[in-house]
Order: C-alpha cells, then sequence, then structure tokens
C-alpha cells in the first residue's frame, strides 16, 4: 500500500509565514448599539467625527493602494481578483477606483498630494464625472484644478452644475435671472374685467318675477349628457389638481439621471458582467448616433453588429 503523504514539520525555531488576508490586519471592531447608548451625546457627536475622518482618510489611501498595487502586478494578475482572493467586496474594489482616478492628476503635477488627502468618496465621484463623456462640459486636469483654487468649499456644486449644465453657477444663475425677465415682458397683460350692468328701472312693461317655486316640489331637469368612453384625463385633469399630483419630471432630466446611475452601476460590475452587458450598451450608442446624425452624417453613424 502507498505510504499516506505528510507535511514535514517546519525545521527549529523557524515559522511558516501567515498568508496575507484582511484578517490578519488590526481592525477595530464596531461599537455595540448597547453601548452607544450608553455613552453620553457628546461622546457620540466626538466618536461620529472621528469615524467619518477615518473614513475619509481611507478611501484617499486606498485610491493610492489601488495605483501602487496595480504598477506591480504580474503578467496575467488583475487588481479585481487580487483583492477578491483576499475577501474585498466587489462595490469597494469599485468605489476605490474613483479615488485612483482623482490621484492620477496629483501624478500628472495638476493637484497636490496635500489636496487630494482631503477629499471624500462624493468629492472624488464629482471630479470624474465632470472629467466623463457623458458631463455637458468635459473638464481637464487643467481646469480641475482652476476649480478647486476657485471654489474650495463649494467646487463639488460647482462640478454639478457643469455636468448637468455646462456652465458654472454664476453663469446658470445669470441665465435664469435672464429668462426670467424675459419671460416677464413676454407675458400678455391681462384685459380690464368688463363693468358690472346697473339694474333696471322695472317698467309697465315688463313681466312680473317668475313664480316662487316651493322646495318641496321635485324639479324636472335634464338628464347629463353620459360621459364618451375610452377617455382618460390629462396631467392638469381636475382630479390630479385635488390629489395633488406634481408634475413629472422633463424626459431629458429623466434621461441624464438614468445615464448616471447606469455609469455608476457599470463600475460595480465584474469583468465577466461587464462583457455581458456591452453588447447592448453599444447598441444604445448606436441607436442615439443614428437618432442624432444629421442628414448628410447618416453613413458616418456607427453601424449596428449583427448578431452571430
Amino acid at each position: 500500500m502507498p505510504k499516506a503523504h505528510k507535511t514535514p514539520a517546519p525545521a527549529a525555531g523557524k515559522q511558516p509565514k501567515p498568508r496575507p488576508s484582511v484578517t490578519a490586519l488590526t481592525i477595530q471592531n464596531v461599537l455595540l448599539m448597547a453601548d452607544i447608548r450608553a455613552m453620553t451625546q457628546p461622546a457620540r457627536i466626538n466618536r461620529f467625527g472621528e469615524c467619518a475622518t477615518v473614513s475619509q482618510r481611507a478611501f484617499a489611501e486606498m485610491g493610492k493602494l489601488r495605483r501602487a498595487i496595480e504598477s506591480d502586478l504580474k503578467a496575467g494578475q488583475d487588481f479585481t481578483n487580487t483583492m477578491r482572493k483576499i475577501g474585498i467586496r466587489d462595490g469597494t474594489i469599485s468605489n476605490s477606483s474613483y479615488a485612483a482616478k482623482v490621484f492620477d492628476l496629483v501624478e500628472q503635477g495638476h493637484l497636490t498630494e496635500a489636496q487630494f488627502d482631503t477629499f471624500s468618496f462624493q468629492d472624488c465621484v464629482s471630479i470624474v464625472r465632470v472629467m466623463s463623456a457623458n458631463s455637458r462640459q468635459r473638464l481637464a486636469g487643467p481646469e480641475i484644478a482652476v476649480v478647486l483654487a476657485s471654489e474650495p468649499d463649494n467646487f463639488d456644486r460647482e462640478f454639478q452644475c457643469i455636468y448637468e449644465n455646462g456652465v458654472c453657477l454664476a453663469e446658470k444663475a445669470t441665465a435664469d435671472a435672464k429668462a426670467a425677465e424675459l419671460a416677464a415682458k413676454e407675458k400678455p397683460t391681462p384685459a380690464p374685467a368688463p363693468a358690472a350692468d346697473k339694474p333696471k328701472a322695472m317698467s309697465s312693461t315688463t313681466p312680473p318675477p317668475a313664480e316662487e317655486i316651493n322646495p318641496e316640489t321635485p324639479v324636472a331637469t335634464a338628464p347629463e349628457p353620459p360621459a364618451p368612453d375610452n377617455i382618460i384625463p390629462g396631467p392638469g385633469a381636475p382630479a390630479a389638481a385635488a390629489m395633488g399630483a406634481k408634475p413629472a419630471a422633463s424626459k431629458l432630466s429623466q434621461v441624464l439621471n438614468l445615464i448616471d446611475t447606469m455609469e455608476l452601476l457599470f463600475a460595480e460590475l465584474s469583468v465577466e458582467d461587464a462583457r455581458k452587458a456591452a453588447p447592448r450598451l453599444m447598441d444604445l450608442a448606436n441607436t442615439v448616433c443614428e437618432y442624432c446624425a444629421e442628414p448628410g452624417d447618416v453613413a458616418k453613424a456607427p453601424a449596428k453588429k449583427k448578431a452571430a
């Protein structure tokens, strides 16, 4: 019978090196809710501030770590699978890409590392979005640096306005004021109400007033015409107004919000799932190009690929 294989014992004085794992890190346990309720209110507020600071700094650090790890990966390795092997979730892996993309601006000389270290997740998302092809006005590294320098406490709202409208907040406010002024000038002046007629004096030829009707006597009234079939009340119907229905958002706003959501969700997909979704996105892009092309540019629009 073959002998059973035995793992040789480590040499005296030598201990096997543990495999790198998240569990090997020293991580402070999350406080129990019972312990939080036992804290004083000032202690809870201070603890929240500490957690927020640690979370923000950890996010910035993950962006740097990602770029450093990617630079040392061997052939056939990729960052996503490397992180999955130590138990990191895909959402966390995807979120770190926003910090890594913004840190690229530091390595390109547009931002300082001290600036980057103050950015939160939402800050990095706003910067990456305004640099993407979906922005109404796409900014580059030097332009990002200008906005950050001119609006250090309000740059996220500036980037949001540029992404949605293609102009900064000041230009948007000026345009809105001019539009409101023009609308007020073009608004028609309401016609004056007609003067009420004075009661005429009773003459001898005026017929006597109608006989009073006894309220207990039923009065015959003409039946109301039946309502037409298959009539759907529109958005301005009285029933909708009585129910306090709000007007629907414009289709353009719905489409832009949908694209934003799709972009964030797509960034969280694994490579395999992204490849599965890619053909549908390409079909959508082709459809949009064909729809928006001028009559003379139809031939330039990318043609749809036939399914195999």
